[in-house]
């Protein structure tokens, strides 16, 4: 069906948690609307693959700011304002290094 396929290309895309630089595996992940559902729709250029730990930092810990980068990235704001980006890896890679 096309709710697991989307699972299943999202998880394939991601790799890997798309927090910079964790390294958990997006099997293990939850996926996440990177822009809040409704406002943002349930699709592959919404979603990313978060671990537990990633995902419940963005919805419970106050000061961090999860947004779509205006490249497709995955923008982190930490609470001092640093600004960390994340990119899903190349296609035939399991490297999350520049350049994406």
């Amino acid at each position: 069906d096309a709710e697991a396929e989307l699972d299943r290309f999202v998880r394939l895309r991601d790799k890997r948690c798309r927090f910079p630089g964790c390294r958990a595996r997006a099997r293990t992940c939850d996926l996440d609307h990177r822009r809040r559902w409704p406002e943002g729709p349930t699709s592959h250029d919404n979603l990313c693959a978060l671990c537990e730990h990633h995902h419940r930092l963005k919805h419970q810990a106050p000061g961090w700011r999860f947004d779509a980068a205006d490249d497709g990235g995955l923008a982190v704001t930490l609470p001092n304002g640093e600004v960390l980006v994340s990119h899903p890896p190349r296609f035939g890679t399991d490297l999350d290094l520049p350049p994406y």
